[in-house]
């Protein structure tokens, strides 16, 4: 299972790649993964484990559901079809790099700026 996996090929060496993760893997599959790290090094998987705690304590957005905004937003201003999965996933790219611009307002304005 875990095998095919390098410490290169799941980088979580900061806090951007950790979201990434978080994002990309189940929560179940990133705590066995560093479960399996801890038994060559248990410090750095304490760390990671550390900044998912920080990250899901502070609320920061690493998942398209943690989105302020929705389809229906986008909907509503007259974007369709593909453009809508295209431009949710460009806004979590924006909030995964810089939380606070996850409000409705600020996140559609640079959106479309």
């Amino acid at each position: 299972f875990f095998d095919k996996f390098s410490t290169d090929e799941i980088n979580l060496s900061t806090r951007r790649d950790i979201k990434i993760a978080l994002k990309s893997y189940s929560k179940r599959f990133i705590s066995a993964y560093l479960n399996r790290l801890s038994l060559y090094d248990t410090m750095l998987s304490e760390k990671i484990f550390e900044v998912i705690y920080d990250i899901e304590q502070a609320d920061e957005p690493y998942l398209l559901e943690h989105l302020c905004i929705n389809g229906n937003d986008l909907s509503r201003l007259g974007i369709k079809g593909r453009d809508i999965g295209r431009l949710l996933n460009q806004a979590l790219e924006l909030v995964i790099d810089d939380p606070t611009l996850n409000k409705n307002d600020t996140l559609l304005k640079k959106l479309f700026d």
